[in-house]
């Protein structure tokens, strides 16, 4: 969590265990969590952008929706990039990654968190 209002405690104990040291940022790249974040973390980006896809062919009146969808989005970026640092962006328009995804430059990881916000923000 990115924030001292929550912590794993408040979750169930086998959930704390699995966690605490990832939420105290005392992990090493060997840690169990370490790879479980990253890859939960982009299954939420990659199931976000589906739905977002099909707002366009379907959804036009599910403005408020979306708007969360992006701001949860962004947040999962922030949230990969304040525990990874060098992360990757899944491309919106793919349906499928066909190719393997490198690194990304975090301006621009940070430059999409802000569009995605903006963006949640106007509704």
């Amino acid at each position: 969590l990115l924030s001292n209002e929550a912590s794993p405690q408040q979750a169930s104990q086998a959930g704390y265990n699995f966690y605490a040291d990832f939420h105290a940022f005392k992990f090493s790249p060997s840690s169990n969590c370490v790879a479980d974040v990253w890859n939960k973390g982009y299954q939420v980006i990659t199931i976000i952008n589906d739905l977002l896809r099909v707002k366009s062919e379907n959804f036009n009146d599910k403005i408020k929706l979306f708007a969360g969808l992006k701001t949860i989005r962004a947040y999962t970026y922030l949230t990969l990039l304040n525990y990874y640092g060098n992360i990757m962006m899944v491309p919106e328009t793919a349906a499928t990654i066909t190719t393997p995804l490198s690194n990304t430059n975090n301006q621009q990881i940070i430059a999409h968190i802000d569009t995605d916000l903006s963006t949640a923000n106007t509704v």
